[in-house]
This record gives C-alpha cells, sequence and structure tokens, in this order.
C-alpha cells in the first residue's frame, strides 16, 4: 500500500512558530473556517493512510504571534475519532489538540444552543474492564483525562462570550450513541455509571477518544462543544429553534476557538504532563 502523491506537506517545524490541531466532526464547521478571513488557507494535505481529510491554515493571533493550524475532520464516534487524532499528532506533532462540535446532555437545566461545554475532564460511559478498574477506565490508562482548561482560561472565555452558558466543572461522558429523547438518556442513567456527581454532564460520541490518543501522545487536549439535544431539559426552559442549529452552532464554535487560539501561549505553557 502507498500514500497518494501529495497535495501539501506540512513545514518542517522550526521550533518557534506553534502547531495547532483542530478536530471537528461536521462539515458545516469545516466550511466555516475555511471562509474565515482570519484563518488563511496554505493547503489540502495529501491522503494519510487513513483518508482523514486535513487542511493547513496560517493564522495571526490577536497578540501578532502567528501559528501553524492543521483541521482534521474525524467523522462521528470514537473509533473515527482516534484514528483522525493519531493521523493528526503522526504527521504534524501539534503543540496541543482542540476539538469541537456538538453533545447532547443529561442536564434537566439546559439550553439548546446557549450553553457551552469546556469541560476539565473526560471520560467514557460505555467501558468497564473488570476489577479493579472503574467504569469508565481503559485497563492501563487514566479513569478520565484532564484537559488544558485552566480556571483563568475558561473564566476568560466565560467572560468574552457573555451571552452563552459555558459549562465548565461539568464533564463531558462519551458513549457511542445520539441522546436525542429520554429513553437514551434513562438508558445511559440506569447503565450503573456513577453518574451521581454528574447529572449535568455533556454525552458526546468524541471526546474521550480524542482525548486518549493524545495521552498516548503527550499531547495537551481541550474540547469545546455546543448542546444541541437535551432530552432530560426542563420543558418551561424556552430553547432556540432548532432549525437555526446547524446555520448558527458552527459560527460560534468558530468564534470561540479564534479566541482559545488567541490564547495559544498560555495553552503551551500549562501542560499537565510535566
Amino acid at each position: 500500500m502507498q500514500r497518494t502523491e501529495e497535495k501539501f506537506r506540512i513545514p518542517s517545524r522550526d521550533n518557534k512558530k506553534q502547531m495547532i490541531g483542530v478536530i471537528v466532526a461536521m462539515d458545516a464547521e469545516l466550511e466555516m473556517i475555511k471562509k474565515s478571513d482570519a484563518f488563511r488557507f496554505v493547503g489540502e494535505m495529501s491522503d494519510g493512510w487513513f483518508d482523514v481529510p486535513m487542511l493547513a491554515f496560517d493564522y495571526t493571533t490577536s497578540n501578532s504571534e502567528d501559528v501553524n493550524i492543521v483541521v482534521a475532520k474525524s467523522g462521528i464516534g470514537k473509533v473515527n475519532a482516534a484514528v483522525a487524532t493519531t493521523e493528526l499528532i503522526d504527521r504534524c506533532l501539534p503543540d496541543y489538540v482542540i476539538s469541537t462540535g456538538v453533545c447532547g446532555t443529561l442536564s434537566s437545566q439546559i439550553v439548546v444552543q446557549n450553553d457551552i461545554y469546556m469541560p476539565k475532564f473526560v471520560t467514557y460511559y460505555d467501558v468497564y474492564c473488570g476489577s479493579p478498574n472503574n467504569i469508565g477506565q481503559v485497563q492501563g490508562y487514566p479513569e478520565r483525562y484532564e484537559t488544558f482548561f485552566t480556571e483563568e482560561l475558561t473564566d476568560a472565555l466565560a467572560s468574552e462570550f457573555s451571552e452563552h452558558i459555558f459549562r465548565t466543572y461539568d464533564p463531558i461522558i462519551s458513549v457511542d450513541m445520539f441522546v436525542e429523547d429520554r429513553d437514551v438518556a434513562d438508558h445511559i442513567k440506569d447503565f450503573g455509571y456513577p453518574l451521581s456527581e454528574y447529572l449535568d454532564c455533556g454525552i458526546d460520541m468524541e471526546s474521550t477518544a480524542i482525548a486518549q490518543a493524545c495521552y498516548r501522545a503527550k499531547v495537551l487536549f481541550g474540547t469545546v462543544r455546543i448542546v444541541s439535544d437535551a432530552p432530560c431539559r426542563n420543558p418551561e426552559l424556552e430553547q432556540f429553534k432548532y432549525e437555526d442549529f446547524w446555520t448558527n452552532a458552527p459560527d460560534t464554535l468558530h468564534r470561540i476557538l479564534r479566541s482559545l487560539i488567541d490564547r495559544s501561549t498560555a495553552i503551551r505553557n500549562s501542560h499537565w504532563f510535566h
């Protein structure tokens, strides 16, 4: 098996210019980045072993720091997410990886399209390897994976995007199923995961797999998710119109992504491996 001819080869790392990896699952979000005046398109990377679409961009932060960005589209689910993360890290050696996308939630106090999860840690819902491992823990790995979000960083983002509610103390739990109705949410609650302290957790299909791949490679990781489904929500809460979701959500995530990258030096200096 041979790789296809390269369309673009990532520049060799000279050391000063940061390399930031971004993983998206939605075509709409990828298109938002491609159309942005701030992200200067460099080229499409060649197909790798796993045919993960990857696009390279230049970006100048608000502090006038030039950085390289490679955006990979993973597709849905933990296997696709892990493959895309591994390919991205192997080929581009990013300083850190940001995952963006949508999520469901078990919370009853959530406003769809307004609440943003920026968790301090992520874990699996549907993993159990037997005693002495805890539910959610892959044997030989941590029970949960810490993100690079410091209190200072999350406070800054919450202040900048004050029109949204940032859920920084509630984790994201990854499971390979959409949480779009109450029956699925009840199934998750009944599984036996110790959810008593995570009743307001977010649910997605990628974050923890991306986090585990980053952990193995000793690369910093963070995930930002906007709520699309809240089957347990209080019906008295006014929700944003769902039909507008796929127009508004990518723009919201794009703006938050830019703000995170503007703080790239602070993120790089927050290494939790050292």
